[in-house]
Formats: structure tokens, sequence, C-alpha cells
């Protein structure tokens, strides 16, 4: 367990060598009071972020012209992005760094596939609409 402990799990809890397990991974990181809570009721935000983690899907922001079909969370919670994440359909990419950009996604409240364009290089993000044309080159 590497020293690390939670002030809830102690190494005599039946899932002690669980959830130290996932901590060491980087794939929780229990609460700002050092408590994991291993009682009680995970969250629908705490199982996205858990499981984007997992699966390495964390993307650094999300595309300019989406819509957030929630009315319970705002762009300001802690885990939106991951909410997002894990719950809109999308195509995505990785950059190299290993982020993650979307590079369409079906928006959620109107159903219609939005594009969207990335030239890494250049630092640009952009949003396609259906009448716009757009031009890719090998080289870009």
């Amino acid at each position: 367990m590497n020293g690390i402990k939670f002030n809830d799990v102690p190494s005599t809890h039946w899932a002690a060598e669980y959830i130290y397990s996932a901590f060491a991974k980087g794939w929780i990181n229990g609460y700002n009071d050092g408590s994991f809570r291993p009682s009680q009721p995970i969250t629908r935000a705490e199982v996205a972020k858990i499981v984007n983690t997992m699966l390495n899907r964390l993307p650094n922001n999300l595309p300019s012209n989406f819509l957030n079909p929630y009315t319970d969370i705002t762009d300001t919670h802690w885990a939106y992005i991951h909410m997002m994440e894990a719950s809109t359909q999308h195509d995505y990419d990785r950059d190299e760094q290993g982020i993650e950009f979307w590079i369409m996604h079906t928006c959620p409240i109107t159903g219609e596939e939005r594009w969207h364009v990335r030239k890494p290089k250049l630092g640009l993000d952009a949003d396609i609409e259906d009448d716009d044309e757009l031009e890719l080159s090998d080289d870009e």
C-alpha cells in the first residue's frame, strides 16, 4: 500500500487491497479530507471520472459547439468534462501528448452530427458547420 492511507480504510478492510491498488494506478483520489468513504454510495460523476481515467479517456476540453444535455450540472461542476465524455457519442483522436480531442460528436439535444478540425501544430480548434467547405492536404 506504499504508505498511502485513507483515514477510513484500514489495512484490515475487506476491500483495502483493491482500493489502494486503484489509488496507486491513479484511478481514484479519495476526498480532500483524506477519506475514501467506502460505505458511501458512489455518484454518477465519480463513476464517470473513474471509468474515463481507467480507459485513458481524458479530453482537456469540449468543442465550442457542444450543448450540455443535463439540467442538473453546469460546466463549472468538478466532473463536467468527465460526464460529457462518458455520455456523449463521439469520434476522437489523440495529440502527441496522448490527450484526446473530439473529431465528431452527436449532439445529445438535437441528434445532429457536429464535426471538428484540430491543427495541433498551430494549436487551433475549429468547429465545422454543415455548409462549411473543408480542404485538407497531407501536409496539414
